[in-house]
């Protein structure tokens, strides 16, 4: 059993094109606080510590926002990744999460984003071990996690097992998804305490999230197809799709009421205690 952070097989060309998306640090930085698509980068701007030594967890093709903020090391398994990283970080390092290369307390901070939900069960405690091993006391770790949902675009898409499968999971390889609070508790178990919790799209989606998500589904209701139909003329140019997405982030604070178990993904931060031991592992498999 190949006991990697990530599943090689997973879509490299879709990160890889998702990645030169982001080259541009001025543009990552005006999309975090203008764009309801930009959330994952002001998560990153608005709870990181200017100056911070981060840790950026399978890392992909590398995150510009996160240079703005500290000195960045990457940690990722995939070689065509990693070189793409390197282009925007000054240290990416070949290694798998569960056995990460780095002496204990080393980083400030320790990030993913949309990771967790690649980690096979079997090593998630073994990861989260290793996250809080290598964080200093006081260090704090940022996370955007897929989740499985419980939230209404969830529930529509399970009515129909087949494509939710083929588009929810193997398409993504989100193969190792879990609930926010089976999540949460695993961070807990680690030895971290937990500071935030926030479901990520748990009632209105970016644009472009529902031409994606349904484009299988047969037996939608009669306002889901039409809202998909329009949803899939904006995801037709990504201009225009940000433009409407910029559009839409006045709006996106009616996600900021709905639970936890809502979200299609979960922020998460949380912290190392300053007088802190690494916890026996208890899986939870």
């Amino acid at each position: 059993m190949n006991l990697s952070c990530v599943s090689h097989d997973r879509p490299v060309e879709n990160w890889s094109r998702h990645a030169r998306q982001r080259r541009r640090l001025w543009l990552c930085k005006i999309r975090a606080f203008t764009s309801f698509a930009g959330t994952r980068d002001r998560i990153m701007l608005l709870h990181l510590k200017r100056g911070s030594e981060i840790l950026d967890v399978g890392c992909g093709g590398g995150r510009p926002v996160l240079t703005a903020i500290g000195r960045v090391t990457g940690l990722e398994p995939i070689a065509t990744l990693a070189a793409q990283a390197r282009q925007i970080y000054p240290n990416v390092v070949e290694s798998v999460a569960e056995q990460m290369p780095f002496p204990d307390g080393q980083f400030d901070a320790v990030v993913s984003t949309d990771i967790l939900g690649h980690i096979p069960v079997p090593i998630k405690d073994a990861v989260m071990s290793e996250m809080f091993r290598v964080l200093k006391p006081g260090g704090v770790t940022l996370h955007l996690a897929e989740a499985d949902s419980d939230g209404w675009m969830a529930r529509i898409a399970k009515r129909e097992p087949e494509p939710y499968r083929n588009v929810w999971i193997e398409e993504p390889d989100h193969r190792a998804m879990e609930p926010a609070m089976v999540q949460l508790e695993r961070f807990r178990r680690a030895g971290f305490v937990v500071e935030m919790a926030r479901p990520y799209m748990p009632v209105l989606p970016t644009f472009g999230a529902l031409h994606f998500l349904f484009k299988e589904h047969k037996h939608l209701p009669a306002w889901l197809k039409l809202a998909r139909f329009l949803d899939g003329l904006a995801a037709g140019n990504e201009t225009r799709c940000e433009i409407l997405n910029i559009g839409l982030t006045p709006l996106a604070f009616v996600n900021l009421f709905a639970p936890v178990e809502a979200g299609m993904g979960l922020i998460i931060k949380a912290r190392k205690p300053l007088s802190a031991a690494a916890p026996a592992v208890n899986h939870l498999n």
